[in-house]
């Protein structure tokens, strides 16, 4: 019995760590790590506004005279869709070690938005693991 509930939490753990792996990636995690601690602010351009592609706003930014773009939402720099117009100036967070990585505003919300995406995701193992549990002694009964 005791090696079977070893075996079981070992299961569960590594279970969790891979949903939390997954996770982080799904969730962009390492990107907005990055973005959060290394990044450097600059100011783009909008060169386009989506409003049937979940109102994205695409914006160009120019490091070291090569010009890179980034979709975003207005939210991410503290405006609003319709408020913002093409030509603007909004500023774009970017890595300067990987220039093209980057988003716009401030990467903190992203990091932490991605960090409780990742906390979820690695929820599900154990989740499942309870209802199997559940349904297991319902069915001794």
């Amino acid at each position: 019995m005791t090696r079977r509930i070893i075996y079981t939490s070992i299961s569960l753990l590594l279970a969790v760590i891979i949903a939390a792996l997954v996770g982080a990636f799904l969730s962009y995690l390492p990107k907005y790590y990055r973005l959060n601690h290394f990044g450097v602010q600059t100011q783009g351009t909008v060169i386009s506004k989506e409003k049937e592609n979940h109102q994205f706003i695409g914006v160009e930014y120019e490091v070291d005279n090569n010009k890179f773009k980034v979709k975003g939402n207005a939210e991410d720099f503290g405006k609003v869709f319709f408020t913002v117009n093409l030509n603007e100036k909004v500023p774009v967070t970017y890595n300067p070690y990987a220039p093209e990585e980057s988003c716009l505003g401030n990467p903190e919300q992203q990091l932490n938005e991605s960090i409780i995406g990742t906390c979820f995701v690695s929820t599900f193992p154990i989740i499942v693991f309870l209802v199997y549990l559940i349904r297991k002694k319902i069915s001794q009964n």
